[in-house]
């Protein structure tokens, strides 16, 4: 099983929730990474999508995981998403992707996607949950979901 994880939200370094808290005990933070995709306002969380446009990315962190299928079935809960449900009732899925490190690393890790339409979505164009959340559009998001 993969033992490595990219998150690029409310699981980030540094974010404090009891997943987040979760995930550095059980993990080994590897450092920041980005991989090709868009990032969208989801309800006071960030979704992302994969784009088949280079220029498209998102910035997150890698992990690599102390126990995969311990942390991966609580984090599963925690996304929304179940291996053995039909893919259209998850609001996320759990693929494998390419995950670029800053020192020009390239792995798979396990990345949690969003798996609705996102036409009505704000894009989050800069890539970077941590940057929106400091933004004016991210503070008022923030701020009307109770984030």
């Amino acid at each position: 099983m993969n033992r490595f994880l990219f998150v690029y939200g409310t699981l980030r370094k540094g974010f404090r929730n009891e997943h987040a808290e979760f995930l550095a005990e059980h993990a080994t933070h590897r450092g920041p990474a980005r991989l090709r995709g868009r990032m969208y306002e989801i309800n006071g969380y960030p979704g992302i999508t994969p784009s088949p446009d280079h220029g498209d990315q998102v910035s997150g962190d890698l992990y690599e995981l102390h126990a995969p299928a311990l942390v991966l079935a609580r984090l599963d809960d925690y996304e929304g998403y179940a291996e053995s449900a039909i893919a259209e009732t998850c609001d996320y899925l759990r693929q494998e992707m390419n995950v670029h490190l800053l020192s020009g690393q390239t792995l798979k890790a396990w990345v949690y996607l969003y798996n609705r339409e996102v036409d009505e979505r704000q894009r989050i164009y800069s890539g970077d949950y941590r940057r929106y959340l400091g933004s004016p559009e991210g503070k008022t998001a923030a701020k009307c979901t109770g984030a």
